[in-house]
C-alpha cells in the first residue's frame, strides 16, 4: 500500500473533486462558510507550502540545487501532503450533515471490515494469498492487502474506532421505559447496531490474527482512555454507554480474543526483551535512535525533506546494521528527521487546534451524533499515536488517508459546537 500506482489514482480523484468544487464556487460566486475552521485551514496551507522548500531548487554555492538529497521523493511526498490537505477541505465542505458524516465513518468501518474478513479467511484457511498472489512473507499472520501485518493492525484500529463511534451515535438516551425493553431489544438484534457489532467482532478477530503487540495494545488502551473520558463527560446516556463499553471489553476483546488466540499476542508481549528492543542490529528502538542522530547532524531546523529518511539513514547507521531501512519504524522520529523543528511545530499546531475542536464536540455536544463522532476521532487518533511509537503507519498512504478523514470529521463537528458555545 506504499506504492505510487496505488495512491496516485485516489489522489487524482480527490484533486478532481477539489477542482470541480472550486470551479463551481467561482462560477456561482458562492463561498462556503468555513469560518469555524479558519485557523486550521491557514495552518494546513502553511504546512503544504512548507514542503515546497525542500524540492524546489534554491541558490546554493555555484548553482541552484534543492535542499532535499532526494528531490523526487520529496516531491512525491509533497503531493501526498496536498492530497491529504485537500481531503480535509472536502470533508469540511461536503460532510456538513449527519447523514454524510455517518456515511464517512461507515466507509472507514466497512473498509476495515473487508480487510479483516479477507485476512482472517486467508490465515485461518491456510490459503495465504494477498491481492497480488501467494504470500512470501508473514505467512501464518493476517496482513490483508498490506505487506506488513502492523499496517493492517493500524487500519483495523481506525475501523474499530469508527465502528464504536457509530454505535455510540445510536445509543438510547432514555432508559426508563421498561415496558419497551422487548421491542427495543428486538430492534437492536435486527437493526444496524447488531450488524455493526458483528463487523467489530470480525475486525477484532483480524487484529488478533496479526499478532501485533502494539496494535492490540493500542486498541485496548485507547478504548479505556476515550471510554473513561466519554463517561466523565456524558450525562444523558451514561448507563447505555457503560453497558456498551463493558460488552466491548468482555465479549469482543476477551471472549472472542481467547477463542482466536489472544494468548499468543500476550505471550509475544511477555517474551519481548528490552535487549531485543534496543538491539544494535536493528531493534525497534535502535533505528529511531539513529534517526535522531540523523536529525541533528543534517538539518535540525528545516529537516532533510519529506521522503528522505531512506537516503540519509545510511550516513549515520552503525556498520553492524546491515538491513535496509526505508522508514524509521517510529513516525515521530521520522517526521523530525524529514521536516525539522519548523515542520514539526507546524504539524503539532495543526493537531493541537484539531484536538481542541474535537474535545469540544465530546464535552459540549448536544446530540449522540456529535459525541459518537468525537469518540471515533479521539479513539482513532489515540490508537494510531500509541502504535506510531514503534511503527510507521502514518507513512502508509492508506492509513494516513483514513486518519486524516477521521480527524477532519471530528474537527468539522467539534468546531461547530465550539462556535455555538
Amino acid at each position: 500500500m506504499n506504492r505510487e500506482w496505488l495512491w496516485l489514482p485516489i489522489a487524482a480523484c480527490v484533486f478532481l473533486l477539489t477542482s470541480v468544487r472550486l470551479w463551481r464556487a467561482v462560477r456561482s460566486g458562492f463561498t462556503p462558510r468555513l469560518s469555524n475552521h479558519r485557523v486550521l485551514l491557514v495552518l494546513l496551507g502553511l504546512w503544504t507550502g512548507y514542503g515546497i522548500i525542500h524540492w524546489v531548487p534554491v541558490p546554493r554555492g555555484d548553482g541552484w540545487y534543492p535542499l532535499s538529497p532526494a528531490p523526487v521523493a520529496s516531491f512525491l511526498t509533497w503531493v501526498q501532503t496536498v492530497f491529504l490537505a485537500a481531503s480535509v477541505w472536502l470533508v469540511f465542505i461536503y460532510a456538513s450533515n449527519a447523514r454524510r458524516a455517518s456515511q464517512l465513518l461507515g466507509a472507514i468501518a466497512i473498509s476495515a471490515f473487508l480487510q479483516a474478513a479477507f485476512a482472517a479467511v486467508m490465515t485461518l484457511s491456510g490459503l495465504e494469498w494477498t491481492v497480488s498472489g501467494p504470500k512470501t512473507i508473514s505467512v501464518g499472520l493476517a496482513t490483508g492487502s498490506f505487506v506488513n501485518r502492523n499496517h493492517l493492525a493500524g487500519c483495523l484500529e481506525l475501523g474499530i474506532a469508527a465502528g464504536i463511534g457509530l454505535m455510540v451515535m445510536r445509543l438510547k438516551v432514555q432508559e426508563d421505559e421498561r415496558r419497551r425493553f422487548l421491542y427495543e431489544t428486538t430492534q437492536w438484534l435486527l437493526g444496524p447496531q447488531m450488524r455493526m457489532r458483528l463487523m467489530l467482532v470480525v475486525m477484532i478477530v483480524g487484529l488478533i490474527l496479526t499478532r501485533s503487540r502494539m496494535g492490540n495494545t493500542a486498541v485496548l488502551v485507547s478504548l479505556l482512555i476515550v471510554g473513561g473520558l466519554a463517561l466523565a463527560q456524558s450525562r444523558r446516556a451514561e448507563r447505555s454507554l457503560r453497558i456498551l463499553l463493558i460488552s466491548l471489553l468482555i465479549i469482543d476483546l476477551f471472549i472472542v480474543g481467547i477463542w482466536f488466540g489472544v494468548d499468543q499476542v500476550v505471550e509475544r508481549v511477555r517474551d519481548t526483551q528490552v535487549a531485543d528492543v534496543f538491539s544494535v542490529t536493528g531493534g525497534r528502538m535502535t533505528i529511531p535512535g539513529y534517526a535522531i542522530r540523523a536529525w541533528y547532524e543534517n538539518s535540525p531546523i528545516l529537516g532533510t525533506g519529506a521522503g528522505t529518511f531512506e537516503t540519509v539513514f545510511p550516513s549515520v547507521r552503525d556498520a553492524s546494521i546491515r538491513n535496509h531501512f526505508d522508514h524509521a519504524h517510529q513516525d515521530f522520529a521520522e517526521f523530525l528527521v524529514e521536516y525539522g523543528l519548523v515542520g514539526c511545530l507546524l504539524l503539532l499546531s495543526i493537531i493541537s487546534v484539531g484536538i481542541r475542536s474535537i474535545a469540544a464536540g465530546m464535552r459540549r455536544g448536544r446530540s449522540q451524533l456529535s459525541r459518537g463522532i468525537a469518540f471515533s476521532a479521539i479513539m482513532g487518533l489515540c490508537a494510531i499515536a500509541i502504535h506510531s511509537t514503534v511503527d510507521f503507519n502514518l507513512h502508509i498512504p492508506a492509513n494516513a488517508f483514513w486518519v486524516t478523514i477521521l480527524f477532519a470529521i471530528g474537527v468539522a463537528y467539534g468546531g461547530r459546537h465550539r462556535n455555538l458555545q
